[in-house]
């Protein structure tokens, strides 16, 4: 099985925790979509699966592929919290002490108010591993940074924290191979 990863494109919030956060796609977001769906529409598709989230439907729709999509809460971005709609700098002026519990608790730091990340991992896991028993040989999923990180790093068989050795760019696809015992990683960040 193909899993093809897509990141919606860049918001109308850049550079600002928007997890769970219903932002809209920005004109250069819509671009980056368009830019690679020539390369997407060269796939049959079996499946598709999408955050419900506006960027990520939004995206999906741009592409205009001729494949249903199913909505899928497990395929939303983590829940930040009361840092959502917030840029780095400012949660670190702010909150400094708790941003650095984040830096040495790793995956068993839950965001104030927010999502725990090994509980947000999991959600992720579960969701591919039932993936994995279906029938498809050629799947989209168009979701977020995060879920896309942490996604490559359960099929990949590496830890929660490895998630955050990946960098994934707005507006690109990223391939996992899905074979009978193990995965291979072809693709990451294709951007048209």
């Amino acid at each position: 099985m193909d899993i093809y990863f897509l990141r919606h494109g860049q918001t109308v919030s850049p550079s600002v925790y928007t997890g769970v956060t219903d932002v809209a796609l920005s004109a250069h977001g819509e671009s980056q979509i368009r830019s690679i769906s020539a390369y997407l529409n060269n796939i049959v598709f079996d499946a598709a699966y999408c955050s419900p989230l506006i960027r990520c439907r939004t995206s999906f729709e741009l592409l205009e592929l001729d494949v249903a999509c199913s909505f899928v809460e497990d395929l939303r971005e983590i829940n930040f919290g009361r840092w959502e709609s917030k840029s780095f700098s400012e949660i670190y002026c702010q909150d400094r002490a708790t941003m650095e519990q984040w830096f040495s608790q790793k995956e068993q730091f839950t965001f104030p108010e927010g999502d725990m990340i090994s509980t947000f991992s999991y959600r992720v896991g579960n969701w591919l591993e039932t993936l994995k028993t279906k029938q498809h040989e050629h799947v989209l999923v168009v979701s977020h940074s995060g879920v896309i990180r942490h996604a490559l790093a359960h099929l990949l068989g590496l830890g929660i924290n490895q998630a955050d050795c990946f960098e994934i760019t707005e507006g690109t696809v990223s391939l996992i191979t899905v074979e009978k015992t193990f995965c291979i990683l072809k693709l990451l960040n294709k951007n048209q």
